[in-house]
């Protein structure tokens, strides 16, 4: 089930959002790496304002390389960026006329660019 907002979705963590970032006093997320890059996407998404759309389609990417090049993220942390970027996706569909029918057109191509970009980080 997706959550509603971004408060939902780190009340399930237990991580509170301060005026100076968040809060993981009390979060169920203790990797310090998880931590920073939760505060990463987070900050990437509220602290920003408006954007045009290549930025926000930009930034969606980013959650993505988020979790998918960062080995010191443990999977509670992926969990917790993934939620985020659901949620952001969610947010740009709605305000994107023709996203979703982008991203079904597009999502073949852009497996096989993932699978070769992964393949040519990886530290094998």
């Amino acid at each position: 089930m997706m959550k509603s907002n971004i408060d939902d979705i780190f009340s399930k963590y237990s991580i509170k959002i301060t005026k100076e970032g968040l809060d993981f006093s009390n979060s169920s997320v203790k990797n310090l790496a998880s931590q920073k890059v939760i505060q990463q996407a987070f900050g990437d998404m509220y602290k920003r304002g408006s954007m045009t759309p290549d930025v926000a389609l930009n930034l969606r990417s980013g959650l993505d390389d988020l979790v998918s090049y960062n080995i010191d993220i443990t999977p509670k942390g992926q969990a917790v960026v993934k939620q985020i970027r659901r949620y952001f996706d969610k947010i740009l569909k709605e305000n994107i006329e023709g996203l979703n029918d982008l991203d079904s057109k597009f999502a073949s191509s852009k497996r096989t660019y993932d699978a070769v970009k992964k393949d040519f980080y990886n530290r094998d």
